[in-house]
């Protein structure tokens, strides 16, 4: 790989591994950006992307935004830390947090809408989106087939109509005070029509108005826009940060892509003259006799201007200050990802033991291999892939571990997580989870990043060794059906573990030809696959019939069940140089990924497996493999004949074997089987939670008053903004309505009173913190419990013991005499609201040293609030669980029967295991010999935990340091010593994720889906 031509102490910055969006979503402080940037440096996080996100306070690009970004450069870079900056605020890229189009409003960006309705001979009316109408047509229909020969143009039926009508009570005129209005105008397509049946269609380019976060959005293909978005974010960088710059390693964009707009539409019509108007149609139009043409048209042309006005545009600015030009985007072709020095995708957001990975799409951003092929063809230093979105907040280290070890096996060297969150506060928490930064095994996290980064130190350097090409198909314009055969494709042959790289017309142009097959830089390939496509390109039709000249072997694959015979073939023609399976059960080796790569010296097999149970595999290589340690006890390899070896890969575990024998072996290279030590059979662990229990508070009683004189109404609801409870609890309200002279009126939310009610049960004394985080409540609001009260904001102070941003205060348990008994709590928020976005917007909590059940009942009983005559019977405050004393013994990661169904933090379990005997373990025998623990100063044992036991994991024998093992398998080198006892005392520590008390659910692997918490009864329960 080329290294970027640039200053030595950015390119040493970009070291490989994790350089993570850091989302800056909150006010932001110089305390918590020196805080923050510490704590992802001492996990082994190698540098971030500063990504303005929605919440930001300072305002974006301000000179108080950009002393933040000031302090965030001088943090990391005392530290060793790459900064990369993000270019927009908040996605995607272009709009300069909306700035373009305010200063410029020419600047807009416009888009095609298309209209498409079956008509029947007679009057016909049809109303049309907004805009310039492009053409406006009807054809003919025999049966279903169009009859293009017998095309009518009705544009000159097309007017413009007022299509919503109002009505104003209050005009300004002394004799007359209502007047009749009409707004909102269309074009509108009012015609009579021949007997028969008819197809219309019509196309209007209107202004882009309902884009998310600013309604519109500018011109991407307008050289003017672009330069207006230069100029309002790369350049205020520059002139505000001033020499920190030259500490900046990128500029990542993001997400941008060409529209068929007002400029494509132009130059459209510069080039084709009056055709133009039939190409809009045909483009449009699937049954068109031109439409493949009109497809590849406007294809090649948004490709083109958009690289002449973006790619080109950006590209000179980040050269120009000798910054890598980064990014992830929507490309049209693969040649588009040569603009960019770090060329990016999008996918890993697959939980471990999904039935299928999301890193092979279709699209090229979708495509983890695609990219790192166009950066190794067009000679980049690698390729990124923004990875982690949306795996919810019950994300794990394994989940984490699992997508990152695939991604490099597919070529990716930076990984950069979408996952890292400034500020979790309020309604901050659901964009797109999780963030690892506050998850409670976050000191757990720099064992993923030691684990890539070495990695990666035996993979640098080294090519994906393959001779099998697969040409991308989008220059082929591929339909729907065809491009899920060609994602299919991919992963047969991963499955198949056959290696490709991916090719396009273009990088084949520049490689040579020969008996050999076809060759570029260090890679020669021998087979090329053609996917299915629609329209194949006469240059690359004519290179494969240099290629089939030359000796080479062209699958044309025509549908997806021709993909596993051209699998199959590949896999005959061209074996690996090693080959791994499992036997007869070849199925079992189709959930590992097998990666070859070639290095100076030596040969690398990565294996991967990404299923959920073990695998057994054999391996034949010329070359002898051995088990490289990449910090943790890898599995033995044993040698079973020349060449040959076998392997067992527990659940989701990977081995990296290296064939040089200039390469030190290391430590535990797994020659000896490790002890097993199964804890899910041991029983009554002692239980010490090391942070607070927390009861959820999900569930309320809302009771609405929208003004003087309006009934009251109520329902039960979930914490969210007030007008997502409105809407899904059907709540009656009176709205407020703006009038206007001469439009129609508006309707809005009035101002409200609410009264959000909920309780729990409590059995005996308890010191109670009622607990929430900053942001849950928004509006004028006030607490009471049990009456006392009103506590408001001034009231609560931090509890960072609890929750990250978290408030609290404490409460009265009132003691009593005698037996235990069930007293029920009640919780009352009242608030005043004035926005749509206020309310109850997230959970609040009860903290303090107790246990969780369910309650007793469902509901609190007392009085409920009476409803209108028309409604549903009365509503009542909901009882959300029962507070008993501490649980002191469980079971090992039983959260509900534990008493812990919302627990967030760590919780140590001790207890005595036998390492001698039998122990039945999923229904296979686990025999454990002393006699094996005693034959080296060393040991590797392995612990298993619960199967549905997700959670991060640390370990402890006898006295003995508490050793991570945050993955399966969890495996661990121990001194003998440390076993020597019978039975031997051990600890373990769980460390949660966030999903149970942030959204009251959590991740079962079993049905690989969130499900929602369900309390257990009391022990003492009848």
């Amino acid at each position: 790989m080329q290294r970027f031509q640039g200053r030595a102490d950015v390119t040493a910055a970009f070291a490989d591994g994790f350089h993570p969006f850091w989302f800056w979503n909150d006010r932001i402080t110089p305390e918590r950006i020196r805080a923050q940037v510490g704590r992802m440096h001492d996990q082994g996080i190698r540098g971030f992307f500063i990504h303005s996100r929605q919440g930001l306070a300072q305002p974006y690009m301000s000179a108080g935004f950009l002393e933040m970004v000031g302090v965030a450069i001088d943090e990391a870079s005392s530290r060793g830390m790459a900064v990369h900056l993000y270019d927009e605020f908040p996605y995607p890229s272009g709009a300069a947090g909306g700035a373009v189009v305010q200063s410029d409003p020419a600047l807009a960006g416009t888009t095609i809408k298309t209209t498409h309705q079956r008509l029947q001979g007679g009057y016909a009316r049809c109303v049309l989106p907004p805009g310039r109408l492009l053409c406006c047509v009807v054809v003919p229909l025999d049966g279903d087939a169009a009859d293009w020969s017998a095309v009518r143009d009705l544009a000159a039926d097309v007017g413009m109509v007022l299509t919503r009508e109002s009505y104003f009570d209050a005009a300004p005129q002394p004799y007359n005070d209502r007047r009749y209005f009409a707004d909102a105008p269309a074009p509108v397509l009012e015609t009579s029509l021949p007997p028969g049946n008819w197809e219309l269609w019509a196309v209007t380019e209107s202004l882009i108005s309902a884009h998310k976060y600013w309604g519109n959005f500018p011109d991407v293909t307008n050289a003017a826009a672009v330069a207006k978005f230069i100029e309002l974010t790369h350049d205020r960088y520059a002139a505000g940060l001033g020499p920190r710059l030259d500490r900046v390693t990128s500029m990542f964009v993001d997400e941008v892509e060409p529209e068929i707009s007002r400029s494509v539409l132009l130059e459209l019509e510069r080039r084709w003259g009056d055709e133009a108007r039939t190409l809009v149609l045909a483009h449009v139009a699937p049954s068109h006799p031109r439409h493949l043409e009109a497809l590849r048209v406007f294809q090649e042309l948004r490709l083109e201007l958009f690289m002449e006005t973006f790619e080109a545009q950006v590209a000179s600015w980040c050269r120009a200050h000798h910054l890598r030009y980064s990014g992830e985007k929507p490309s049209v072709r693969l040649r588009q990802l040569a603009a960019m020095d770090v060329p990016g995708c999008e996918p890993g957001h697959t939980k471990a033991g999904a039935a299928r990975s999301d890193l092979l799409q279709a699209d090229i951003r979708g495509n983890a291999r695609a990219t790192a092929s166009a950066a190794y063809f067009y000679g980049k230093e690698g390729s990124l892939c923004e990875c982690f979105h949306s795996l919810g907040w019950g994300a794990t280290l394994q989940d984490a571990k699992i997508i990152s070890e695939s991604l490099i096996a597919f070529g990716t060297r930076w990984l950069v997580p979408h996952a890292f969150f400034y500020s979790t506060r309020g309604l901050r928490k659901h964009d797109a989870p999780p963030s690892f930064l506050q998850m409670p095994y976050w000191p757990l996290f720099g064992e993923l990043t030691r684990r890539v980064e070495e990695l990666a130190r035996h993979l640098d350097g080294s090519v994906i060794e393959a001779s099998v090409g697969i040409v991308e198909p989008s220059g082929g314009l591929p339909d729907e059906d065809q491009r899920a055969c060609y994602e299919d494709l991919q992963y047969r042959l991963v499955a198949a573990h056959c290696e490709f790289v991916t090719v396009d017309t273009d990088i084949l142009a520049r490689g040579s030809l020969s008996s050999a097959g076809w060759s570029y830089r260090d890679l020669t390939l021998q087979a090329l696959v053609v996917p299915p496509m629609r329209d194949p390109e006469e240059e690359l039709l004519r290179f494969l019939e240099r290629f089939e000249y030359h000796s080479g072997f062209v699958a044309r694959v025509g549908a997806d069940r021709d993909c596993d015979v051209v699998v199959r073939e590949l896999t005959r023609r061209f074996p690996p140089a090693a080959i791994v399976s499992s036997g007869g059960a070849s199925a079992e080796a189709e959930a590992v990924i097998c990666a070859r790569r070639r290095g100076p010296a030596e040969r690398w097999v990565f294996l991967v497996n990404t299923a959920p149970r073990a695998v057994a595999l054999s391996i034949f290589s010329a070359d002898q493999l051995e088990v490289v340690d990449l910090g943790s006890p890898p599995p033995p390899l044993r040698r079973t004949g020349e060449g040959r070896s076998e392997i067992c890969l527990a659940a989701f575990e990977s081995v990296l074997l290296g064939s040089s024998a200039g390469r030190p072996r290391g430590s535990g290279a797994g020659e000896a089987e490790p002890v097993l030590l199964d804890l899910a059979t041991v029983g009554g662990w002692q239980l010490r939670p090391l942070s607070p229990n927390l009861l959820r508070l999900g569930r309320w009683r809302m009771t609405v008053g929208s003004g003087p004189g309006s009934n009251s109404s109520s329902a039960v609801v979930e914490p969210a903004p007030i007008v997502n409870q409105l809407a899904r609890s059907s709540t009656a309200f009176a709205p407020r309505i703006s009038d206007w002279f001469g439009r129609g009126p508006e309707i809005d939310l009035p101002q409200m009173s609410v009264r959000y009610e909920t309780s729990f049960e409590c059995t005996g004394a308890a010191d109670l913190s009622i607990v929430m985080q900053e942001g849950a409540l928004a509006g004028r609001w006030a607490i009471r419990f049990d009456g006392s009260g009103p506590f408001g904001p001034e009231h609560f102070s931090a509890r960072p013991d609890v929750l990250e941003d978290c408030l609290g205060i404490d409460v009265s348990c009132p003691e009593r005499t005698g037996l235990p008994t069930r007293h029920v709590h009640h919780l009352t928020v009242e608030t005043l609201l004035a926005s749509s976005d206020e309310g109850l917007r997230d959970s609040i909590y009860v903290a303090g040293d107790f246990s969780v059940f369910a309650a007793s009942r469902t509901s609190a009983g007392g009085q409920a609030v009476e409803a209108p005559a028309r409604a549903v019977p009365p509503v009542e405050v909901p009882l959300l669980g029962s507070l008993t004393a501490p649980c002191l013994k469980g079971e090992l990661a039983d959260w509900e029967a534990n008493g812990l169904p919302y627990y967030a933090g760590v919780v140590e379990y001790s207890g005595s295991v036998p390492t001698t005997g039998t122990a039945e373990a999923g229904g296979d025998k686990v025999v454990v010999q002393k006699a094996e623990m005693e034959r080296a100063s060393d040991l590797v044992v392995e612990i298993k935990l619960p199967p549905w036991c997700e959670e991060a994991a640390e370990v402890a024998f006898g006295d003995g340091p508490l050793r991570p093992v945050p993955w399966s398998p969890r495996r661990v080198r121990v001194p003998r010593s440390e076993l020597a006892s019978e039975p031997v005392e051990v600890r373990v520590r769980l460390a949660t994720a966030l999903a149970r008390p942030f959204e009251g659910r959590w991740f079962d692997p079993s049905s690989h889906s969130y499900r929602e918490v369900d309390l257990a009864a009391a022990p003492d329960a009848p």
